[in-house]
């Protein structure tokens, strides 16, 4: 519905409109038409209804929104917890407003508040409460939420260790400002450059139960530690001296062995002696990331909506500038400093294809995520976008609609691009990896792309990568395994994230499996050990399993690489993760298109 149909319907009664059930004083109905008519007089100020409203005014909105919000739903952070509350002004009281101010968004938290950083009114209400300086109603003083850029906003709200301790979030945007200058607009910079060595001091001390005056004593402490990191010939990072303090489970991806390093004649640059830069949309684990940052490639942002993957990124490379955020709200006014980036790369969710047909949605979030991350280029004014999906997007007919309007778009802003699918085993990776891929660039450069040399004997048979961590547990009979075992894996499928546990695939890879001597019914939580005895005619009972680790090593995942998470969310990540060593091989044939004079 638009806004003019969702206002009509808007009303401040519902058949299931509760009270709180320990007392207080009830809101009455003329205080919840006070408070949705204030908004919409703010709003109008800005636009509204009309949805054609531009990011700076959205923004305005949102800081004027905050200061009425408020003073006029006077409730307690635990009543704020309620996700009923917020769900009535959204979805009940005001769903018009939420329709305006999110106008182009497919997020149904902005009306539906199962996460309070996203929902329209609770973000609002959250945002006020942490930033407003002491005081209540007319009394509060906003002068340091209005000075945050929305950036640096949701840096602070959205990392909960930080946003959940409104003197440390309160301390930190201080320190933006102070750095900036009032009028600086505190563009997140600091929280970048001080976040991994707060988050890893946070294991060790209570932020809670500091007062705001020794918060700035640890945040100068801090800044100190960084300023000296950050000094030539000081301590660099290191995957030994890198350490986390995530609270969530972090596993070794494999048996502890160092990676090689990417040879000095790999890395390129991009023509001028500078380090080519990127951006990553939907980034998942980093698998894309990773092959990237191997030849050479600087990350300026990483970008994706799973907390999870979010939180691997952040583990593995602390240095790196990651925000949690779907794609589809990504405004590129906010990060100014990203114009002119070298490369965009985005590893989308998948369209529909023979391996994701059984998924209770359709393709039409996915299509507009690519249209989304070409509207990122071409806003940043990139030099190169790289696109990863399934093959038919490259060459099925049933999408040339699509690859049509895509690359309509990219041609009328000066770009020539190419469709093209390329195999993961044909770069090492001991899998039929099939990827469909975009590439576009300025027209002269992209009549220098060559698509990256295909070597299928350099792949490794599934029986070659694994057979080490298969004895680890002590099993004597991996010899007969490894003979069946002895050729490539199929694709392996991550799955949906809306239901199911973990396994390998769909029906046709499960018997893939099987032929391999493996159950892809299940993921394991450890090897076999010295009781196992494997008999695949028993069918499943008699397969051997694949721990994520060994899911990893399929994947051609560097062995250092951790990932954050429960089982299953540790799969879906590495399974959808683009193999490192070809996003490495896609990574360096684009640089060396850019390295064209």
């Amino acid at each position: 519905m638009d806004v003019v149909q969702l206002a009509a319907l808007a009303s401040v009664e519902h058949p299931r409109r509760t009270y709180a059930a320990t007392g207080g004083i009830r809101a009455t109905d003329q205080q919840v038409r006070d408070l949705v008519g204030e908004l919409r007089s703010v709003a109008a100020d800005l636009g509204y209804p009309d949805v054609g409203t531009d990011d700076r005014s959205r923004i305005a909105f949102d800081r004027a929104a905050a200061e009425v919000v408020h003073r006029r739903v006077r409730v307690n952070t635990v009543e704020a917890a309620n996700n009923e509350v917020w769900n009535f002004l959204g979805l009940v009281a005001a769903p018009d407003l939420v329709r305006w101010r999110w106008a182009e968004s497919r997020n149904s938290e902005r009306w539906v508040s199962s996460d309070r950083t996203r929902h329209m009114f609770a973000r609002l209400w959250w945002q006020a409460l942490t930033f407003a300086d002491a005081g209540l109603g007319e009394r509060a003083d906003f002068t340091l939420l209005n000075s945050l850029s929305e950036r640096a906003l949701n840096q602070l709200t959205e990392r909960r260790s930080i946003g959940g301790l409104p003197h440390l979030a309160r301390a930190l945007a201080r320190l933006e400002i102070a750095e900036d200058g009032p009028t600086g607009g505190g563009d997140g910079s600091q929280l970048r450059r001080l976040a991994p060595i707060l988050i890893r001091r946070m294991a060790f001390i209570d932020f809670s139960s500091l007062s705001e005056e020794q918060i700035d004593d640890q945040l100068r402490a801090i800044r100190a530690e960084a300023e000296t990191l950050l000094t030539p010939g000081s301590l660099k990072e290191t995957p030994e001296n890198r350490s986390s303090s995530s609270g969530v489970s972090v596993r070794q991806v494999a048996p502890a062995r160092e990676s090689s390093p990417p040879s000095p004649s790999a890395r390129l640059d991009g023509g001028d002696g500078r380090a080519l830069t990127f951006v990553d949309l939907c980034a998942g684990a980093g698998g894309l990331a990773q092959g990237l940052e191997s030849v050479g490639f600087k990350p300026l942002l990483l970008l994706d909506n799973r907390a999870v993957a979010c939180e691997t990124l952040r583990i593995n490379r602390p240095s790196w500038d990651v925000e949690e955020l779907d794609l589809l709200e990504f405004r590129t006014e906010a990060y100014p400093d990203l114009a002119g980036v070298d490369l965009v790369s985005a590893g989308l969710p998948r369209v529909r294809s023979a391996a994701t047909a059984s998924r209770p949605r359709g393709d039409e979030e996915e299509f507009a995520l690519i249209d989304a991350a070409v509207t990122v280029f071409l806003n940043l004014r990139g030099r190169a976008l790289l696109i990863d999906n399934v093959p038919a997007l490259a060459d099925s007919e049933a999408y040339a609609d699509v690859r049509r309007a895509i690359g309509g778009r990219l041609y009328e802003a000066g770009f020539d691009h190419e469709w093209f699918v390329v195999n993961a085993a044909e770069f090492g990776v001991p899998q039929h990896r099939p990827h469909g891929v975009l590439v576009a660039m300025e027209r002269r450069r992209m009549e220098e792309f060559v698509q990256p040399s295909a070597d299928m004997s350099a792949a490794p048979t599934v029986a070659a990568v694994l057979r080490e961590s298969m004895t680890a547990g002590g099993w004597s009979g991996v010899d007969r395994w490894a003979e069946v075992a002895d050729r490539l894996a199929p694709t392996i499928v991550g799955g949906s994230w809306d239901r199911g546990g973990a396994d390998l695939g769909p029906s046709g890879s499960k018997r893939a499996w099987a032929d391999l001597g493996i159950d892809g019914g299940t993921v394991a939580d450890d090897v076999p050990g010295p009781d196992f005895r494997w008999d695949p005619a028993e069918g499943r009972p008699g397969q051997v399993r694949l721990t994520v680790p060994q899911v990893a090593l399929l994947q051609g995942v560097p062995t250092t690489w951790r990932i954050a998470g429960r089982k299953t969310a540790q799969y879906r990540q590495v399974a959808e993760a683009m193999p490192p060593p070809l996003a490495a091989a896609l990574g360096r044939a684009v640089a060396t298109a850019l390295a064209v004079s």
